[in-house]
């Protein structure tokens, strides 16, 4: 929906009985707080999947934490990486699958999201790192994205908190370091994990992101998939509808990849990484049997 009117049409279905609610918002969000009010307030819903292309509601925790029986929940939109969101969404009873944009976010954001999760004193990227608005700035003297990546890879041995403890199904979307680094912080035996990266990826951020596959989550996998985020397919449509011909595609390792020996379905579709070698090939064989 655009309008104010748009979301009225929904009110007919509103009713205990529902299950089910998929909200899509434009940048304009007309009365979208009085909405969740009434879809709150008139549902006992198990699924809620909520993307908004304006920033999230400030209140947004305290409308919907009445509800604890989400079992399935889905939140995209800029400010769903709040601390506030992270404790409210790891303490749901019964939620088993969660989906997250991580794309336009920092390294820090995604530290952030799990500021105040569990009861550990946890770890947190240092503030003295400097600025961090998620984008490339001219005015910047020096750029601190790769050293604020490799302070977060020398942290990831610390202590980790225990989010989501009943979580079985993962979907995340960003860039594969900021994919990793969420990953960190989950205990959860996940058995599902699909995973829409920036296409191509950055060599060590790829490696560390297969390493941790394998090491926090070999016994409990079934199914990986990865796809290319939105805009990277985007991106290679418009090269590939271009003069310039097609893209050169490129090598996408797999020999980093960790132990999986109860995965018995693995994807990946990469509009640019789609070159597989026999050493992949076999690697992928040794680690992953089934």
């Amino acid at each position: 929906a655009e309008t104010t009117q748009g979301l009225h049409f929904c009110r007919p279905y509103l009713s205990p009985k529902l299950q089910t609610f998929t909200l899509e918002m434009g940048v304009r969000a007309p009365k979208i707080n009085d909405f969740l009010d009434e879809v709150i307030a008139k549902t006992q819903l198990t699924t809620f999947s909520f993307t908004l292309h304006s920033n999230l509601p400030d209140n947004f925790v305290e409308k919907v934490k009445t509800n604890t029986k989400f079992e399935k929940l889905a939140i995209m939109a800029p400010g769903a990486l709040a601390a506030r969101v992270g404790k409210w969404a790891s303490g749901l009873p019964l939620l088993k699958t969660l989906a997250l944009d991580l794309s336009n976010s920092s390294t820090r954001a995604v530290e952030g999201f799990f500021n105040e999760v569990g009861t550990g004193s946890g770890y947190s990227t240092p503030e003295s790192l400097g600025r961090d608005s998620g984008v490339f700035s001219g005015d910047d003297d020096i750029d601190f994205t790769e050293v604020r990546k490799s302070v977060a890879r020398l942290t990831s041995d610390g202590p980790r908190h225990g989010a989501f403890p009943q979580l079985t199904q993962l979907s995340l979307t960003g860039e594969a370091a900021n994919v990793a680094t969420f990953l960190r912080h989950i205990t959860s035996p996940l058995s599902q994990i699909e995973l829409a990266i920036e296409d191509p990826p950055l060599l060590h951020d790829w490696q560390d992101l297969c390493a941790l596959l394998g090491n926090h989550f070999g016994t409990t996998l079934q199914v990986l998939r990865i796809t290319a985020t939105g805009a990277s397919r985007y991106n290679e449509l418009i090269r590939s509808t271009s003069r310039g011909g097609d893209v050169q595609l490129q090598h996408l390792s797999l020999v980093h990849l960790g132990p999986l020996p109860h995965l018995y379905r693995f994807e990946v579709e990469l509009p640019e990484s789609a070159v597989f070698y026999n050493t992949d090939l076999a690697h992928l064989a040794k680690v992953c049997p089934n």
